[in-house]
């Protein structure tokens, strides 16, 4: 698929933070009165920075993670040997994605209950930002790799919060092409993502055919 166009983007994670912040903020300097007291307003503040807090320390933890969905797992019984096994395979990938010299690799695991005939998604851990960044940015090397390589999903780890924001994104771009069919506009609406170690989403308009070929 080739893309034509960006021209229009409509959201900005960052914008949304920022409004985010405005808001809560606006609600907790409310003025003091028999309904929002001192020791009330205190609270919400309190309250609004733990949760803050709580959101970026599970943002940090997870910022170094890479998850690989679609890839094959070995069903050997021996846990020791399936981990061995995977991290074979990674470092397999980091071929593929032509980065040299390898990132050291932790924490491989696999997400979920394992049951038979389901491959569960893959997580792995690096270092530092640069080597999430190199590997994200490596990622089109895969549209030249050979089968199972070429099948595989790599993603960003992330938060609860980043989930709802990315099904609410989805969901509205869904709804602007939908949109866009109706009134015969050549465009259709995805979900972004920057590359680089963090994960930094928006809406992009993508010019096509009105037969709803691209470009």
């Amino acid at each position: 698929i080739r893309e034509e166009s960006e021209e229009s983007t409509l959201q900005d994670v960052a914008d949304d933070e920022i409004t985010k912040v405005k808001k809560t903020w606006a609600h907790a300097a409310r003025p003091l009165t028999p309904q929002y007291p001192g020791k009330e307003i205190m609270g919400i503040v309190k309250q609004c920075l733990a949760e803050n807090a709580r959101d970026n320390q599970q943002q940090e933890e997870r910022v170094l993670n890479v998850i690989i969905f679609k890839a094959k797992e070995s069903n050997d019984p021996d846990r020791k040997i399936r981990i061995e096994t995977d991290k074979k395979m990674i470092q397999g990938l980091m071929d593929v994605l032509r980065i040299a010299p390898h990132p050291p690799i932790t924490n491989v695991v696999r997400l979920g209950k394992k049951t038979e005939n389901k491959d569960r998604p893959l997580r792995f851990h690096v270092n530092t930002p640069e080597e999430k960044a190199n590997i994200m940015d490596s990622l089109y090397n895969l549209k030249d790799a050979d089968s199972p390589d070429k099948d595989l999903v790599i993603r960003h780890e992330l938060t609860p919060d980043q989930r709802e924001k990315q099904r609410a994104m989805v969901k509205e771009a869904d709804n602007l092409t939908e949109q866009a069919k109706q009134a015969k506009k050549p465009f259709l609406y995805r979900v972004r993502v920057a590359p680089g170690p963090y994960w930094e989403a928006k809406i992009i308009r993508v010019r096509t055919t009105l037969a709803g070929n691209h470009q």
